[in-house]
């Protein structure tokens, strides 16, 4: 079976069932689970993560079935024939927002809200602290 690579910048990846075999009326005989590697995966490319030997005929009519979802409309699901193309198209997408993106606390225009006093100094100086301290920050390899 032909394979293809699939790009998931959604931030917790996704789980498909994909239909690798069905019977003349169409129902699915046999399904084969795929977990898409989202932006939580341990390397991720233009904040991407990419999933390799994924069946590239059932992923095609999964993503002609779902092209309505606003993920696959947006570019934050993709496909490619090879890694090298799906690293390169990764790479020219970084830009592409899903809606999905964290808001920094610290970003005093993402408030709503603008905190008051030396409580907020305080906050966000123990945040500040708090992310120098996190030894997991930079597990992930990114490109």
């Amino acid at each position: 079976m032909e394979t293809c690579v699939v790009g998931c910048k959604l931030p917790h990846g996704l789980n498909l069932d994909l239909v690798v075999a069905a019977d003349s009326d169409g129902k699915a005989t046999r399904t084969q689970r795929i977990l898409l590697k989202g932006k939580n995966a341990s390397h991720i490319i233009g904040g991407y993560g990419l999933t390799q030997n994924v069946p590239k005929e059932p992923f095609e009519r999964w993503l002609k079935e779902n092209s309505q979802r606003p993920f696959v409309r947006n570019g934050s699901v993709f496909m490619e024939s090879n890694n090298e193309r799906a690293r390169k198209a990764a790479s020219e997408r970084r830009t592409e927002k899903t809606g999905l993106e964290a808001i920094d606390p610290l970003d005093d225009k993402a408030r709503a809200v603008e905190p008051e006093g030396d409580d907020a100094q305080k906050a966000k100086r123990k945040l500040l602290q708090q992310r120098a301290e996190n030894p997991d920050r930079n597990r992930q390899i990114v490109e």
